[in-house]
């Protein structure tokens, strides 16, 4: 409607601009059209996080629409806080760095910095409806059940063009969404070698976070940045809203653009801390935070490794070990899988590197091997390997096997040490309980 007022405005001032000025109708016009432009180009990005308050930043940002997610419901959300809150930090980052933008601040969290995931899926929805072209989420769960709830949305988004920027978790634990595919994961550079706005690219990192950047911990001195992975989050969304707003719209050229401005010949250094609190009923609510609460079932012991074995061939051709792997986590158990071959594309499936040339000592493959179950904290894992022979070169304690094999019409065998006994695919259920009374 506004638009249709000011071009009425500008054709009634169009005669008194020309007799004074002799500037033609056609010139007016395409004065006219190119303000729509500048305002239609405006990339549309919102930062889902604890609510921005302006007064507190109005500094750095000076225009915001700001929502929350109230009992399940998006709604209209006006602050008079003062309070510098987590999602004011990183938009305070985001407008240093970003151009030609509409920023919008969607409030999922209480005043104690925690949300239940539903809350979470809920604003997602409320993107994929509201023509959101870029998110900002410096907040996520590493709680494993989490990536089911969140992928459809996530993939829905992705679909639609929605650029995804999401923060790993600080203490370097798989983290949801950043580690799923189509979205861009971002992590701080822990080790001070990356100057500020510096940033390294790696497409083929194991655990989906493909931006490593430098910390804002020396900059914003007034805001009291700390050496997090929320707060790179911000400034990598505003070189992609930069991006955006060149014309470079779609997720692969926007991985490309990334991947031309990186660091080279950086390499990352994880860091890994131990979980967080525990929480006692994990089928109850999970509430996620800026820092990341991790709630794995068995977390606290041990991990069950059960190695399969049998051809690549067999062993894919065969759907038994993705469909235990599945009950498992179904049952609340967080199951993954460590090859050295590509099988599965899941989220759960890690692949080490299967070229043993590439593998200089034992010691790194096992640490590899490490790495992964102290990022994935997980209740039981899948050891397939086809190029290893993981007890005997990698002195890797297994405490079951399962056995795959066509000539038997691809029943799996379970051997422990006092029984071999076979199962067929419709008895996978029965194996589960098999497996979880011997050894619970």
């Amino acid at each position: 409607m506004w638009n249709i007022v000011y071009l009425i405005n500008y054709v009634l001032t169009f005669f008194y601009l020309d007799k004074m000025l002799s500037i033609d109708f056609f010139t007016i016009f395409s004065i006219y059209i190119k303000g729509m432009n500048i305002n239609m180009n405006k990339t549309k990005v919102i930062i889902i996080d604890d609510g921005i308050n302006l007064t507190s930043i109005s500094k750095y940002v000076k225009k915001v629409d700001t929502y929350e997610v109230k009992e399940k419901k998006v709604i209209k959300y006006n602050s008079e806080e003062t309070l510098i809150t987590h999602g004011s930090k990183c938009a305070a980052i985001f407008t240093s760095y970003a151009k030609q933008f509409e920023l919008i601040s969607l409030k999922v969290m209480d005043n104690k910095a925690k949300t239940n995931i539903n809350y979470l899926i809920i604003a997602l929805e409320w993107c994929l409806n509201n023509d959101i072209k870029l998110i900002s989420l410096s907040i996520g769960s590493s709680f494993f059940l989490d990536y089911d709830k969140l992928k459809p949305i996530v993939d829905k988004l992705i679909k639609k063009g929605v650029i995804i920027v999401a923060a790993n978790n600080n203490n370097n634990k798989l983290t949801y969404p950043a580690a799923i595919s189509g979205v861009i994961g971002v992590r701080c550079d822990n080790s001070n070698k990356l100057k500020c706005k510096e940033y390294s690219y790696n497409k083929d990192d194991m655990f989906g976070i493909e931006v490593t950047a430098a910390s804002f911990s020396e900059e914003f001195k007034d805001l009291n940045i700390k050496n997090h992975n929320s707060y790179i989050t911000p400034y990598i969304a505003a070189l992609v809203c930069n991006y955006i707003g060149e014309g470079i719209d779609k997720l692969e050229e926007i991985h490309k653009e990334l991947q031309k401005g990186s660091k080279k010949d950086y390499i990352y250094t994880f860091s890994i801390q131990k979980p967080m609190k525990i929480l006692d009923d994990f089928k109850n609510d999970i509430y996620i935070s800026n820092e990341f609460s991790i709630c794995n079932k068995y977390s606290d012991i041990e991990p069950l490794n059960i190695s399969v074995t049998g051809s690549v061939d067999d062993i894919i051709n065969n759907e038994f070990v993705i469909q235990l792997v599945e009950i498992f986590r179904k049952e609340g158990f967080n199951a993954i899988v460590i090859t050295d071959c590509k099988l599965y594309n899941e989220i759960y499936c890690f692949t080490l590197d299967n070229n043993k040339n590439n593998c200089e000592t034992n010691e790194n493959f096992v640490g590899k091997y490490k790495l992964i179950q102290e990022v994935t904290n997980p209740d039981i894992v899948f050891l397939i390997f086809n190029n290893y022979n993981i007890t005997s070169s990698f002195n890797i304690q297994i405490d079951c096997f399962l056995k795959i094999n066509k000539e038997t019409n691809y029943k799996i065998q379970l051997q422990t040490t006092e029984s071999k006994v076979n199962y067929k695919l419709e008895d996978v259920k029965e194996l589960y309980n098999k497996i979880l009374k011997e050894y619970s």
